[in-house]
């Protein structure tokens, strides 16, 4: 996840960075899904993050110890380091072996793409 240096997006890129810091990135998106397009109460700020990791069975100790997390920190600027240093216009993006760039027009449905994506590094051998 990358911010494209909106501020607003940050919230959800920090978020799926303490998410795979604490290992549970499938449990919170899917809760984070549910907050967000059933609810309909998207997060506005860390407090709410922490909210739905505490329905996770995260206490808010070992979230506040993630979010605040060096790791965490560096996952989000590496994101925005790299997308910046590919070029990085939009989403879904796939850098493959750092040479060949994929995008949402590179395929016509999902098995298209994942036959690209098995391809593709075959031909750097």
């Amino acid at each position: 996840p990358v911010t494209f240096g909106r501020k607003a997006w940050e919230l959800s890129a920090r978020a799926y960075y303490i998410a795979q810091e604490l290992n549970l990135e499938e449990q919170f998106s899917k809760a984070m899904f549910r907050k967000i397009h059933i609810e309909n109460k998207e997060p506005v700020d860390v407090s709410d993050i922490g909210a739905i990791f505490l329905t996770l069975g995260v206490d808010k100790k070992t979230f506040n110890k993630a979010a605040t997390s060096f790791i965490v920190n560096s996952n989000l600027s590496k994101a925005e380091f790299l997308a910046k240093k590919f070029k990085v216009a939009a989403v879904p993006y796939f850098l493959i072996n750092k040479k060949y760039e994929t995008g949402k027009d590179s395929y016509e449905s999902e098995k298209a793409l994942f036959r690209l994506w098995n391809n593709l590094p075959a031909k750097d051998f």
